[in-house]
């Protein structure tokens, strides 16, 4: 019995072993793909406020009763904001129903989620990965404990605790940029829908009759 645990315990020790190098990998692409995300998210927060100032001046303005279609057609074609930019993007002239623009905001509304997915993933992750990392090395750091090698023991702990720290940062940068993106997503998706609804008002009328109807 002692022998098959014995034997046991080695197979482990050598696939933990073994899986050491990977998961540092994966914890340092990680770290780099958090930070790629990151460079993104700075620049949407330089441009965000004037981007939002414009999105914000398009639903206000649609509002007024005496604006026409055609003209809110117009203001959308030369927004700077880049959600409305994808929206609009190709179309010349405003569609003769809501469907293309409602199709349209639909695959932006899976296009965000697709990036918060993305960062929900890193959030869960990352944590995952440096715990790894930081339970792998003990069994040697141990090891080297018992034999009395302070370099070996030494050496796996600064390999473990770095690789909690750096999955740490990564999920703590990604869980933060998540947040704000959902924020700033949601509010702007909601206004998106309001001024499609505005650009044809006869057809937000059919659709609200139609679902209270008999």
């Amino acid at each position: 019995m002692e022998k098959t645990v014995s034997a046991l315990t080695d197979v482990m020790s050598v696939i933990s072993n073994a899986l050491l190098l990977p998961v540092l990998i994966c914890v340092l692409a990680s770290l780099a793909w958090v930070l790629v995300i990151g460079g993104g998210f700075l620049r949407e927060v330089v441009t965000r406020r004037r981007a939002r100032a414009g999105l914000h001046a398009l639903t206000t303005a649609c509002d007024d009763p005496a604006l026409e279609p055609t003209e809110l057609w117009t203001r959308l074609r030369t927004s700077t904001h880049p959600l409305v930019a994808d929206l609009v993007k190709g179309l010349a002239a405003r569609p003769a129903g809501a469907d293309t623009l409602r199709k349209r905001l639909s695959d932006l509304e899976s296009d965000i989620a697709d990036a918060l997915a993305r960062l929900s993933f890193l959030t869960r992750v990352g944590p995952m990965l440096g715990l790894l990392g930081t339970l792998i090395p003990l069994g040697p750091a141990l090891t080297g404990l018992s034999a009395g090698n302070i370099q070996q023991l030494s050496g796996n702990l600064v390999v473990a605790f770095t690789a909690t720290v750096i999955g740490l940062v990564v999920s703590c940068l990604a869980y933060g940029m998540g947040l704000v993106r959902r924020s700033w997503y949601g509010r702007d998706v909601d206004d998106l829908e309001h001024l499609v609804s505005r650009l044809w008002p006869g057809e937000a009328g059919r659709a609200a009759g139609a679902q209270v109807g008999p």
